[in-house]
């Protein structure tokens, strides 16, 4: 089984642009101290990045029906935000009203959520061999 496949890649590129639109959108929106528009980024990046993993874990499923691709795609967009997050910072690109205590607390959030994720992988994946559902196997 591939571990990394096209819709994954697809994705992580997906991501990695509206990551980045949405950094530099952040730090624009603190520095003019826009709040309320924060917030509307805030939600519509949430809606982009679920509807773009919906889009191509569907696509995905229907390729390989795979019981660990939510987890899969929950992981890597953990793993683009943090890592954007992170170098922006360090590169001083964030707004003088960001601080990285905060973004170490939202990811200490985030991590809680998604080692919660990973205990609901390992939980489906009992009903797997080989991350392939038993039902798909077996039809």
């Amino acid at each position: 089984m591939k571990s990394l496949t096209t819709y994954q890649i697809g994705y992580a590129a997906v991501a990695m642009g509206t990551t980045i639109l949405f950094r530099y959108l952040l730090s624009f929106f603190l520095t003019q101290q826009q709040y309320v528009l924060t917030w509307v980024l805030a939600t519509l990046y949430f809606i982009s990045m679920f509807l773009a993993g919906w889009h191509f874990g569907k696509k995905a499923n229907q390729s390989l029906s795979i019981v660990s691709l939510t987890f899969r795609f929950h992981l890597y967009t953990f793993l683009i935000f943090t890592l954007i997050s992170f170098i922006w910072f360090k590169l001083d690109l964030a707004s003088i009203n960001e601080s990285f205590k905060s973004f170490q607390t939202g990811t200490f959030i985030w991590s809680i959520i998604l080692l919660l994720h990973f205990g609901i992988y390992l939980l489906k994946g009992r009903n797997a061999i080989k991350g392939i559902a038993r039902t798909d196997l077996f039809e």
